[in-house]
């Protein structure tokens, strides 16, 4: 009888207190990473982790260098998708129906990331305001036009949960930009991280695809079903998230082009993070690489 991977083993337990010795394995593992990093030697810096902890609370830059991380996986993944599959043809396929709907999921996360963005700095303006450090980056290491920018995503955040249908535009902002204020936080609630709220916006858009269309190409809902889940796809519900995009959530544009638009605003918005992370790095200090010989 196999044990059972659950099972609680009955050995006594080890003395915590006690300094283990790496294997035969772990060594050969930390060989292979040393190997890695060397390979990348000119790329990788080192900075003592205790130089984070000392003076200032540095949970701003913290949180500014997540969301430089993600930004540069979700740029990533835009990345990767366009260049192993072109933009979907304008014919029926299962190929083009999964082109569209990773287009629209990669759109969602955009929309998301950016709502959760301008609510970060919304919740954070006061301590944005006073951090003494993160202001002095911000006056004195970056560009004028970096700041520029830096201060227009601040007054987005402030006001981006007033944006309607008609909202009022920002000087220096694409109005398209904009426009999408008011859908990033269905995009962030509804459609993409929460599901609660999913099943009116998708009724709406599968009506309006599939029962108030005459379009040929949602005469039927589509559907492949295998178990290799880089095929298998309900296709009718891209279709019924895209036509609720286009129309009942203010886009009324392509939403290929809406997907470069915000992959574009938050490649620029994430140059401006990353040039304030770099000069927060310089501030602590790098150390000598010679030291994880």
């Amino acid at each position: 009888m196999s044990a059972s991977p659950f099972r609680i083993r009955s050995e006594k337990s080890p003395n915590i207190n006690q300094k283990r010795q790496p294997n035969r394995a772990s060594l050969e593992m930390l060989k292979k990473l040393y190997t890695v990093m060397m390979n990348n030697y000119d790329k990788l810096k080192i900075i003592d982790p205790e130089k984070f902890l000392s003076g200032d609370n540095y949970g701003l830059f913290f949180a500014l260098a997540l969301m430089s991380n993600d930004l540069g996986d979700l740029i990533y993944l835009q990345g990767l998708h366009a260049r192993t599959g072109a933009k979907p043809e304008n014919f029926i396929s299962a190929d083009n129906g999964r082109k569209t709907g990773r287009n629209i999921y990669i759109l969602r996360l955009a929309l998301s990331h950016l709502y959760s963005i301008l609510e970060f700095f919304e919740k954070n303006i006061k301590d944005i305001k006073k951090d003494s450090l993160l202001n002095k980056i911000i006056n004195g290491g970056i560009l004028e036009s970096e700041k520029i920018f830096w201060n227009l995503v601040i007054k987005l955040s402030l006001n981006h949960k007033t944006f309607g249908k008609n909202e009022l535009s920002i000087a220096g902002i694409n109005p398209e930009i904009i426009k999408l204020m008011n859908l990033s936080g269905i995009a962030r609630h509804d459609i993409t991280f929460h599901y609660y709220g999913t099943p009116k916006h998708l009724k709406a858009g599968f009506e309006i695809a599939f029962i108030n269309s005459k379009r040929l190409n949602t005469k039927y809902a589509y559907v492949t079903e295998v178990e290799d889940v880089t095929e298998d796809r309900r296709y009718y519900i891209d279709i019924a998230l895209q036509r609720f995009l286009e129309t009942r959530a203010y886009l009324g544009r392509d939403v290929f082009a809406t997907e470069a638009l915000m992959i574009e605003f938050l490649a620029a918005f994430n140059k401006v993070i990353y040039k304030i992370l770099c000069e927060f790095h310089k501030t602590l200090g790098f150390e000598d690489l010679n030291k994880i010989k």
